[in-house]
């Protein structure tokens, strides 16, 4: 009996010290609900990514399709300048041609001054022809830049385009949560509106690449146009 009144007492004042009693659970949920939060109550996705503004967006729109379009004007004007390089490569080199037969008339005629006048000319018109040449050799890399150029200028556009979307989705999820009576349900993102969201995530994630690949085109085209320049340069500053 003595024993039996020792566990009984034990046990409630664990229960006791535990807040199991009837009263304690109460208090103990309350205390604990006020603790905890629920992160997606009436989230609406607005910070998955930066927005925009529909104005600022409206405005980026129309320079990627300008940027569209300057591709290919670029393109034009590099085929321009490589028909360019190439007419002047074949005039350099009929010059060349001509005054290689002056050399050679002036040593029949005995005419050694006259020779190495010469001579030290020609070697002066091969260095500009080898230049052109150089020039001609990466022309290639010009097209690359302006098919860079496109295919940035078109991310960008399918970016800002589902920008757009998103924004929609956006405005659309708070009137949802205007006429809801449902706080905790009031902003959570339908399917549609993830659907949106993966799908706007996708294409800045695609402008970024794009942006990358546009750049790696010009660091190529404008380093091979330096050791052009250097060179072309060092070899006018010795004669």
């Amino acid at each position: 009996m003595e024993n039996r009144t020792l566990v009984m007492l034990a046990t409630c004042a664990v229960a006791v010290g535990l807040g199991t009693g009837p009263v304690g659970a109460q208090t103990m949920d309350s205390e604990a609900q006020a603790l905890i939060s629920d992160p997606l109550e009436n989230y609406n996705l607005d910070v998955m990514i930066p927005a925009r503004s529909a104005e600022d967006t409206e405005s980026y729109l129309a320079v990627a399709k300008k940027w569209v379009e300057g591709s290919d004007r670029y393109e034009q004007k590099a085929n321009t300048a490589r028909e360019l390089v190439k007419t002047r490569l074949a005039v350099k080199q009929q010059e060349i041609a001509t005054l290689d037969a002056r050399v050679k008339e002036a040593k029949k005629s005995g005419d050694a001054a006259e020779a190495d006048r010469l001579k030290d000319l020609i070697k002066t018109q091969k260095d500009q022809a080898d230049a052109l040449k150089k020039i001609q050799g990466y022309a290639g890399e010009w097209d690359d830049l302006a098919n860079a150029m496109e295919k940035s200028g078109k991310a960008w556009i399918a970016m800002l385009e589902a920008e757009r979307e998103v924004a929609k989705r956006r405005d659309q999820a708070t009137k949802r949560a205007k006429g809801s009576e449902d706080a905790m349900t009031a902003g959570m993102p339908t399917a549609e509106d993830l659907k949106a969201h993966k799908k706007y995530a996708d294409a800045v994630n695609a402008f970024g690449n794009a942006l990358e690949n546009h750049g790696k085109a010009l660091q190529q085209l404008s380093g091979n146009a330096n050791k052009v320049m250097s060179d072309w340069q060092d070899r006018s500053l010795k004669n």
